[in-house]
């Protein structure tokens, strides 16, 4: 069955800041593009054969695929992009900042000497100017991840949520990554792929890494 094309975000009232609000709504859209921009313009509708009887779209052609929506590939793809690549971020999950949302630490440890790469990258504003240094400063989970979206947006980012690497080949010098979400198998094609995973997905995908995660530490919960 082919896959049906997305409802442009401008047609379905759904905007950029209210598509947090809800997995249902991430999971029915995937991807996050630029304010403007609707779902036609970065989902490209050329179909790559990978077997003689199946054809899996294109989505992304890019220069950096990042795979993994935590702090390190969020830095990652903002990097490159700032370099003026063509960067896009895929993540298992519907937000960015893993170590915050899914390990349910909803805090950072001020530290003065680092006050400037706090304030750029969470929301800490008004909040942290009369903080001691190592006093614990809590965050915002809606504004955090709208935060760390809004740091690759502004550079055009490409985002993809609920989305997974399955598979991959080697086309020349560059990589056919292929991902799994509810809308099945798709293909993104990039020069470079970062991987930001915690467990080394797509290292292990290219028999370079292991398969068995190390014991994680756990200071507290809340």
């Amino acid at each position: 069955m082919r896959r049906k094309q997305p409802v442009p975000a401008e047609d379905s009232g759904l905007t950029r800041r209210a598509f947090p609000q809800g997995a249902l709504a991430a999971a029915a859209l995937g991807g996050v593009s630029l304010p403007g921009h609707t779902q036609r313009d970065w989902e490209r509708t050329t179909d790559i054969r990978i077997s003689s009887s199946q054809q899996v779209p294109l989505i992304f052609d890019v220069d950096v695929l990042v795979i993994g929506g935590r702090l390190a590939g969020v830095a990652a793809a903002r990097a490159a992009a700032e370099g003026g690549l063509r960067a896009a971020v895929i993540e298992s999950e519907t937000y960015l900042g893993y170590e915050f949302g899914a390990w349910q630490r909803p805090w950072i440890e001020w530290r003065k000497n680092r006050a400037g790469l706090l304030r750029a990258w969470l929301p800490v504003d008004g909040m942290s100017d009369s903080c001691a240094d190592g006093e614990h400063v809590a965050l915002h989970m809606q504004r955090l991840k709208m935060k760390l979206e809004d740091r690759l947006l502004e550079h055009g980012v490409q985002i993809l949520y609920a989305s997974r690497p399955v598979s991959y080949w080697r086309e020349k010098h560059q990589w056919l990554v292929v991902i799994g979400n509810k809308s099945g198998r798709q293909v993104i094609r990039a020069r470079y792929v970062v991987d930001a995973t915690e467990q080394g997905l797509m290292t292990y995908l290219a028999g370079q890494g292991e398969s068995e995660v190390g014991a994680a530490v756990v200071r507290r919960t809340v």
